[in-house]
Order: C-alpha cells, then sequence, then structure tokens
C-alpha cells in the first residue's frame, strides 16, 4: 500500500529550516522567505514544523535513528480506516517551484509554474501510538527531539501517532538499494506529479494508467472516488490525468491487485538511477 501525505506544521519556519541538514543552513528559504515579506503568504515566521524528519545530522543524530514521520487527528483516522501499516510506503510530496541564485541570492524564476512533487519516502517499520502520558523506551530515545513526541501535549491528543522506517527499502520482495526512509537530492521528471502542461494548476497530476479507478467502480486512490475528477484518453492507456483535491493531507492506494506489477515497476523507477539517499 501507497500513501502520498503532505507536510504539516507547528514551528517557526527559520528555525524549522536550520534543524535540517538538506537545506544548507536554511541559506534557501531565508532568502525566499526574507524578502518582501509583506508579499508572501509564508515568511520567516510562518509556522511549520520538521516533519517528517528524513536526513540524518551525523554529527548530532544517535547512531540508531532512524527517519520517521508523524500524524495526528483526521489523517491519522484516515490512515487507520485504510489498514495504512507495517510494510507499507509512504511517499512525500509539497509544493515547489524553480529557483536560481543571483548575485548570491536565492530568487523564484519569473514565470516558473508551481509544481506539485514528490521528494521523499518512508518504508514503515513501526507504528508508534503516542498519549501525553506515554514514555520512549531505550530503543527510541532518538525519537525525543521528534515534534510528535516533543509537543505530545499541545498536538491534537487523538491519535497521535509516530511511524518509524525501515533499514532498508523492499519493494516486492526486492532489496531496492536505498535506506528505509530519505530524500530524492535532485529532480527528475518521474518525481512531478502535476501534468508537464499544468493548464489547471498544480493540483492537475499526470499519474501512470493503472492509478484510473477501474470500470467496477472502485476507487484506486483514497479522497478520489469521483470519476469526473480523472480523464484517460483509452482503457489500458499509459497515462491518466487527475485533478486532485484540494482537502486531504492523506491519499492512499492499495497496489494488490491486477495492477500489481505496473504498480511495483513504477515504484521501483522512481529509485533507479537517482541520488536517492
Amino acid at each position: 500500500m501507497v500513501s502520498l501525505p503532505i507536510p504539516d506544521g507547528c514551528h517557526l519556519m527559520s528555525q524549522a529550516t536550520s534543524r535540517n541538514v538538506n537545506f544548507n543552513g536554511g541559506d534557501v528559504l531565508a532568502d525566499l522567505t526574507s524578502r518582501r515579506a509583506s508579499e508572501r503568504k509564508y515568511t520567516s515566521k510562518s509556522k511549520v514544523h520538521l516533519d517528517p524528519y528524513l536526513s540524518r545530522d551525523s554529527t548530532k543524530s544517535p547512531a540508531n535513528w532512524r527517519p520517521a514521520f508523524g500524524q495526528d487527528g483526521g489523517a491519522q483516522t484516515h490512515l487507520t480506516k485504510q489498514q495504512v501499516g507495517k510494510d507499507d510506503l509512504f511517499l512525500f510530496f509539497g509544493w515547489f517551484r524553480r529557483v536560481n541564485r543571483t548575485d548570491g541570492i536565492w530568487k523564484y524564476v519569473p514565470g516558473s509554474p508551481d509544481l506539485h512533487v514528490m521528494f521523499g519516502w518512508l518504508q514503515i517499520a513501526e507504528v508508534l501510538k503516542i498519549d501525553r502520558g506515554s514514555d520512549l523506551d531505550e530503543g527510541h530515545l532518538w525519537l525525543s527531539d521528534h515534534p510528535h513526541w516533543r509537543e505530545r501535549e499541545k498536538i491534537v491528543a487523538r491519535n497521535n501517532t509516530i511511524y518509524v522506517a525501515t533499514d532498508r527499502l523492499v519493494v516486492g520482495g526486492e532489496d531496492i538499494g536505498v535506506p528505509g526512509g530519505g530524500t530524492f537530492d535532485t529532480f527528475r521528471d518521474c518525481l512531478q506529479l502535476t501534468t508537464p502542461q499544468h493548464a489547471r494548476g498544480r493540483s492537475d497530476w499526470q499519474l501512470p494508467g493503472w492509478f484510473h479507478p477501474a470500470e467496477d467502480g472502485k476507487p484506486a486512490l483514497s479522497h478520489h472516488g469521483n470519476r469526473a475528477r480523472w480523464t484517460c484518453a483509452a482503457v489500458d492507456a499509459p497515462l491518466t490525468h487527475l485533478q486532485s483535491v484540494s482537502k486531504g493531507q492523506e491519499f492512499v492506494i492499495d497496489l494488490e491487485g491486477p495492477h500489481k506489477s505496473h504498480a511495483l515497476s513504477w515504484l521501483r523507477s522512481l529509485f533507479v538511477s537517482s541520488s536517492a539517499r
């Protein structure tokens, strides 16, 4: 089973980015959020938190650290109803736009489109239920810095959950050669969800044809049972188009069924010749 989640938020953006080794000290977001703050929806004081936590800082993280992702409230209720659990795979996507560095400052490329792009993954080894009275055992002390643990008193108590990654990513019984959780460091076309023409905005997605709902009416992707959202040229077409819903943090698809072999091939292709880590 695969879930496509978007990140949630809680800390100041400037603080969260300074804790993420992928942001090179936070310079990129510092440039993009500090200038013309009155014109931007998100600034250095916007509330976010670093979750999913996919990148290990080898100078600070303990040896037994693993990628982890926290969820709660309605989004976690949806995951529970969809029976997401051990060995299932999260593919994380976010809202991106191209940038260039000019005169030492990062700026958005004029006219560049808003895109939904997959940036990381996490295969589930453990599902930890967290409440206000929870304690971490010795094997999970490294989670003490995770926002869904550290802020468990503030986070919605209902269904507060942390998903911990496997050591290695295994797809269809095959070790893919990457850790159980990590990030795609380099953009590639196969990671872009938004259709290349993006005529209707970033939520206009182009997906492999096996995502298209079956003729029996069973939705292929949760939250997307309305067939009017889907457009496919023909049965067994290589691609399908989806106008994805604006509400709903978790989209889940069950890979079992007649499309399983195509689905597993697609998943493997995301990691082949990539700089996934």
